[in-house]
Parts: structure tokens; sequence; C-alpha cells
């Protein structure tokens, strides 16, 4: 099985700490390309989920450049006998470990900022790989309060341009971000946006729902994705 190449990945995140200066606006209004239909689903009694699309950082469908994300559109379809409500949703890794969506861009930038200095040091063993991963889930406080961004955002990602960008990104990722948790009456469609910080080829995307009193999950193989081209 091909494995990624880390190193790679770490070139790409550092050309981002120097590319972001380049332009003058951050903000992309009319993508100029939309990014190709995935298609890939998973079901059991309670919902239907698919995946419509990936959107990877300046990858084709991109409405930021460089953005520190990778954007996950899908759609999720209830029953027509059950209601329930999304709480959260999880990336897993090649190693198993789970890395939770954001619900603001700051969110992510710190995420992806701790993840680019974790990815430095991954050239090495499957195992080595997955036991930093592991660690860092337990050190950085991923899930939590959003981070406050009434100032400027201080990160090697350097998300803003400028107030009028911030604003524009902002408005722009509310309007398409699905929230969790999020309740969902039975026998409807809904589609949206999930974001997360950049992760190499993930296994699985993971949806925890509450269902009546039972917690329960779905969980949707990527392994038709990993290592196409982005």
């Amino acid at each position: 099985m091909k494995l990624f190449n880390y190193k790679t990945l770490l070139i790409s995140l550092v050309s981002i700490v120097f590319l972001v200066g380049c332009a003058s606006t951050r903000y992309i209004q009319s993508p100029s390309t939309t990014a190709p239909e995935r298609g890939i689903s998973g079901s059991n009694s309670d919902l239907d989920i698919t995946v419509n699309c990936i959107i990877h950082t300046d990858g084709p469908g991109s409405w930021v450049r460089k953005a520190p994300w990778d954007e996950y559109v899908v759609t999720v379809s209830t029953t027509p006998d059950k209601s329930l409500t999304l709480y959260r949703v999880a990336l897993i890794d090649a190693t198993g470990v789970h890395w939770e969506s954001h619900d603001h861009p700051a969110q992510l930038i710190t995420a992806s900022d701790e993840l680019s200095k974790v990815y430095a040091s991954m050239g090495r063993t499957g195992a080595a790989l997955a036991g930093t991963a592991a660690s860092l889930v337990t050190a950085i406080p991923f899930i939590g309060p959003a981070i406050s961004i009434g100032g400027a955002v201080t990160s090697q990602f350097g998300l803003y341009a400028s107030a009028k960008d911030q604003a524009n990104m902002n408005e722009e990722f509310a309007r398409r971000r699905m929230p969790s948790p999020r309740s969902l009456p039975s026998n409807v469609h809904v589609t949206g946006s999930i974001f997360f910080p950049i992760i190499p080829d993930p296994k699985a995307i993971m949806f925890e729902y509450r269902a009546g009193q039972d917690m329960n999950t779905l969980e949707i193989p990527l392994e038709t994705i990993r290592n196409q081209p982005q």
C-alpha cells in the first residue's frame, strides 16, 4: 500500500507560510473550478449520509487562498419515522486517531498550526506516528470554546489579509458550515460543509448522533479516495 509522504506535506505547509502575503485578498468570491463529485455514502436504520465532495487547500472549488483546512461537503438524510441530533463529526487518520471538526476559521488555524509541527516529525515509523498523534490529542485542547479573533490572528497560516477579507471569509464560512450539535427532524435532507484541519489521507469519517435516548455512530470509509490526486 502506498504510504503518505509526510515530507511532501511539510513542504506544502511551509509554502503556505511564505505565500500567505502574496495576495491582497484571500477570499475568492467566485471560484473558477468545482470540486469533483465523490458520492461516498453510508447508512443505517437511522440516517443516510453522503460525502458529496472534498475541497482541499487551493484545490478545485477552493474559495480561500491557502486555507488551513479541508472542507467536506455532505448531505445528511433522516428516515421518515425518526428525528435525531447530530453531535460531532471526526476524521479518522491512518493511525486510528480521531480529529474533530471545527466551527470557526480561528480554531482551524490553531489546529493546523499544531498539526504542521507534528507532521515535521512524522517521517518515521507508523508506531512513532501513532504515538506522536495520540500525545497531541491529549495535549492540544481542540475541543472547546471558539478562539477569540477580535484582534489580529497570530499564526504561521496568517489567515486574514485585511479586516474586510476576514469579514468576507467568516460570512462565507458560516453560510457553508453545518453546525453541530444540530437537531434534524424526520424525513429531511440537509446539505452543508464540515471543516477539518489538514489531515493527510484519512481512512474514514465518523458521525456521532443521538436518536431518542441512544447515542450512535455512523462511520463511512474513505479508502476509495486515499492517495488520489487532490
